[in-house]
């Protein structure tokens, strides 16, 4: 799959810098977090180094994560990520 990959309502990109704050915002969120692997409120410096993981990495290499966010249509509004695991 492509990046970004738009339907009708979504786009599906890659992190970018301006992901930080927003990114921070929904793990921070206890109804979020509540059913993850992470703690609220999700720290700041943990979230920088992930967000510039992400930029720098390379989708699609074995044994790897990889993940992407998830922003509404038109309003390019973060809403979440996703995450891919290359297992083979």
């Amino acid at each position: 799959m492509p990046l970004p990959f738009e339907t009708v309502r979504l786009i599906l990109r890659p992190f970018q810098d301006d992901d930080l704050e927003p990114f921070i915002a929904y793990r921070s969120d206890p109804l979020v977090a509540r059913y993850q692997g992470w703690d609220e409120p999700y720290p700041r410096e943990k979230a920088l180094a992930f967000v510039e993981e992400m930029k720098n990495k390379q989708p699609g290499r074995e044994g790897d994560w990889y993940q992407i966010m998830v922003t509404l249509k038109p309003s390019r509004e973060v809403i979440g990520d996703v995450a891919f695991h290359i297992l083979a």
